[in-house]
């Protein structure tokens, strides 16, 4: 379809465009349910990361 769309690029870029950007999304989708899939199957994973807890501080009398 983006082939098909390529010699009238000029006059009617929505032939090459609209299958492209369709191309895009699932491809992203995709990604990021493969993404989220092993962040929530893989077991040395420990879940999702978060950010190291800061250490308590006391004041020196």
């Amino acid at each position: 379809m983006i082939n098909a769309g390529r010699g009238h690029l000029l006059d009617a870029p929505h032939l090459a465009l609209s299958p492209g950007i369709a191309i895009l999304i699932t491809v992203m989708g995709l990604n990021f349910l493969g993404d989220g899939l092993v962040d929530y199957l893989d077991p040395r994973g420990g879940g999702p990361k978060r950010p190291p807890k800061s250490p308590v501080t006391r004041p020196v009398a």
